[in-house]
């Protein structure tokens, strides 16, 4: 019987993957299949609903696993062509349409396409709390009495800070002492790279705004003086969870500045 997407590339004799199953096929499918979404998307086939069919759909009507589908939809997210609502479905953004937005085969997750109108800050937000997590775990056991005397100066410097334009770079000095802690060059970079994301990101930009405010600056304080406690102890542990509690919050501040004008610049 004929591959109904045979002409994007997926033939009948070739096996289809599965959830738990990574082949070299597969590496190839995603990108195959998220070029094929967006031509159809730019068919007109799905303007109707203004979405996707379903991961499970998807991955039945191409022949192969969800975790191939889900990677060729995050590749079309990156590019700002969908966007995934949890709950809700797989939504198709305007500039899905614009002839500008292309998925070749042999262009994967190229780091130049990582633009800042693509940015999602719920998605940032979440990598680096996963980061700095890992890194106050390790900072723990690592850590020289200098480094210790040098995160605890500058968190006394965020805490003296006394306009809200010194709050994000003293705030970013702060973690980057922690990451320096780790005597990991490696962690130092990855850090530093997810402070430009946040730092190029409007929404998050807005976030460190209301950082600085009365309503979260001491809860703020609060939580790195709890955190910079558990790694005088040398408790990984509990620096790793005080650190996750800490996003937590800032994933509640998120979400209420999410709702205000949006900074500038």
């Amino acid at each position: 019987m004929a591959s109904r997407h045979s002409r994007e590339g997926l033939t009948d004799a070739e096996p289809a993957g599965t959830e738990e199953t990574w082949s070299e096929k597969d590496l190839r499918a995603y990108q195959v299949i998220g070029k094929s979404l967006l031509e159809r998307i730019r068919s007109g086939e799905f303007r109707s609903s203004g979405k996707l069919p379903t991961e499970r759909d998807l991955a039945e009507i191409y022949g192969v696993g969800r975790a191939v589908i889900r990677d060729a939809l995050v590749m079309l997210e990156v590019k700002g062509a969908v966007q995934s609502r949890q709950g809700s479905g797989i939504y198709i953004m305007p500039q899905a349409y614009a002839q500008g937005v292309n998925v070749e085969a042999s262009d994967g997750f190229a780091t130049g396409e990582l633009a800042v109108a693509q940015l999602n800050p719920q998605h940032l937000i979440d990598a680096h709390q996963w980061l700095d997590c890992q890194i106050a775990r390790i900072t723990a056991t690592r850590h020289s009495e200098d480094d210790m005397a040098a995160m605890e100066k500058a968190l006394q410097m965020l805490v003296n800070t006394s306009t809200d334009e010194e709050y994000e770079p003293r705030n970013h000095q702060f973690h980057r002492q922690i990451a320096q802690a780790t005597h990991n060059f490696e962690f130092v970079f990855m850090s530093e790279q997810a402070w430009q994301r946040r730092q190029q990101s409007p929404a998050l930009r807005n976030l460190s705004v209301l950082l600085y405010g009365d309503r979260f600056r001491s809860m703020v304080f609060a939580d790195h003086q709890r955190t910079l406690d558990f790694l005088h102890r040398g408790d990984g542990d509990g620096a790793f969870y005080s650190m996750w509690h800490h996003y937590e919050n800032l994933k509640t501040a998120l979400t209420l500045s999410e709702s205000l004008p949006a900074i500038q610049g």
